[in-house]
């Protein structure tokens, strides 16, 4: 019988390196700029030919949050509560802001100040209010179908070989949810289907 492959969720420089040498795959959990994508996927791949271990070996997937719908302002309603999560998850640790640009710095750093553990995944928290439209639009994938299936082929090509995607807040509306994974599953996916 085979060995249940290990996946590491990871967003700091430290915990990335040590799932690139301990796990069979490194997530990420860095949000969706493909600059942050970038950073954590070289952060993995450092570490894994320094500890000597074949590069071919070497998988990295990643979380990200994505709200697909035509009225960009509803897609980023839509994830703002899950978002914030991930943003926290930034906000963490000694390697908290690690390869943030100083605007999303402080948007972390405030979602690290503000995070209200009860409120987790709301998009009504306090805290979920400190992510400002720009940075929903960096951090995660929202927007019409071929803009979300644009985003996210991008982050396939800088190397990632899996994405889970967290469609939603825990407070979105179902059926508005229902849509967006809709568009999800028949106009995104068949996108990076073919790619």
């Amino acid at each position: 019988m085979s060995p249940v492959p290990v996946e590491l969720a990871a967003t700091g420089p430290a915990t990335i390196a040590a799932a690139a040498i301990a796990a069979d795959r490194v997530m990420l959990t860095v949000g969706a700029d493909p600059a942050r994508v970038a950073w954590g996927i070289q952060t993995a791949r450092r570490a894994h030919i320094a500890a000597g271990l074949d590069p071919a070996t070497r998988r990295v997937g990643a979380y990200v949050n994505v709200g697909c719908h035509p009225d960009r302002a509803v897609a980023r309603a839509m994830v703002r509560g899950s978002t914030a999560i991930f943003a926290h998850f930034s906000a963490m640790g000694a390697g908290a802001g690690a390869a943030l640009g100083r605007d999303d710095a402080a948007v972390i750093g405030q979602v690290g100040r503000r995070y209200d553990e009860a409120r987790h995944g709301l998009s009504d928290a306090a805290h979920a209010g400190s992510l400002d439209d720009e940075f929903v639009d960096r951090f995660a994938v929202v927007g019409p179908a071929a803009q979300c299936a644009a985003r996210l082929h991008r982050l396939f090509e800088l190397g990632l070989d899996r994405i889970v995607v967290v469609p939603g807040s825990r407070d979105t509306d179902p059926e508005l949810l229902t849509y967006g994974n809709e568009l999800l599953a028949h106009e995104v996916l068949p996108q990076l289907r073919t790619t």
